[in-house]
């Protein structure tokens, strides 16, 4: 009895050790994914300038990114973003002039970020470049 007790005990003692360095993988893998993204994120840090040109006329952009949180204006509509993933932003639907707009992102580096404006009618090119 004595034996069969101690092969029982170990053979949970293997599944604990199985489950718990499977857990400190997990643990390792979620904090260097935070840290990549931190570091990303962070690469984007800082104030850009750039513009749209709707038919109407051209429309300057101002935004600050930090962390990969942005907040800016097109002209004098205030615009709201953050940073989802390594050449994607999402930028919050928002109206200009009476009409939705939505901004696309295209292309992303740390000193220019390029994207197309979408309305229900009319489409063209936006882009910043930091400063």
């Amino acid at each position: 009895h004595i034996c069969f007790l101690l092969a029982e005990l170990g053979g949970n003692m293997n599944k604990k050790l199985s489950i718990l360095v499977l857990f400190l993988f997990l643990i390792i893998a979620c904090v260097a994914t935070n840290q990549n993204l931190e570091s990303l994120s962070s690469s984007y840090d800082g104030k850009w300038e750039g513009y749209t040109q709707l038919p109407e006329g051209r429309f300057d952009i101002y935004m600050e990114i930090k962390s990969g949180v942005m907040s800016g204006f097109i002209e004098d509509t205030k615009i709201k973003g953050y940073i989802k993933t390594d050449n994607k932003f999402s930028i919050s639907p928002f109206s200009i002039m009476g009409a939705q707009v939505k901004l696309e992102t295209d292309f992303m580096s740390p000193d220019r970020i390029e994207g197309i404006l979408v309305t229900v009618s009319y489409r063209d090119n936006w882009f910043v470049v930091k400063k």
